[in-house]
């Protein structure tokens, strides 16, 4: 089920209307991240998060894309990002709604991880960068967290 939710996260993301197949390789790559998205997220549930979404692309090397999210103020997160085999460095930060830098991960890895404490409420946008790819395309995914209280 969690892989046919990424997969038309994917599609939708990817600017994609109509369904189209995925190439067994890339059904590969995409299981990688499903798989990532999925320790990591237990691995946070386990300390004290619960996720709220589960986000997905492919992007070409170098490119980037953004999301707007929405956050509570006195809410404590934490955004993962993880990609596939041919990934070797993905990027992640957020913005405000003033477009200041909130708090970002541009570390040389392939699995950012922010977390931060919303002083003020509203609109963010996370930005993703496909900094380092050697195919044409890597597939990455994001979960979004939230702290329990």
């Amino acid at each position: 089920m969690k892989k046919l939710l990424l997969l038309s996260a994917i599609a939708l993301l990817a600017g994609v209307l109509a369904p189209t197949p995925v190439a067994a390789q890339d059904d590969e790559y995409i299981d990688q991240v499903i798989a990532q998205l999925e320790a990591a997220t237990e691995t946070l549930r386990k300390a004290g998060y619960e996720a709220l979404v589960w986000e997905g692309s492919a992007l070409e090397p170098s490119t980037a894309e953004e999301f707007t999210v929405t956050l509570a103020a006195g809410s404590t997160y934490v955004i993962v990002g993880v990609c596939d085999s041919d990934c070797s460095d993905l990027d992640i930060s957020l913005l405000d709604g003033d477009g200041d830098l909130v708090v970002q991960d541009t570390e040389t890895d392939d699995a950012p991880v922010i977390e931060f404490t919303v002083t003020r409420g509203g609109e963010f946008t996370l930005n993703v960068n496909m900094f380092e790819c050697s195919a044409g395309i890597c597939y990455y995914g994001l979960a979004l967290l939230a702290e329990t209280k």
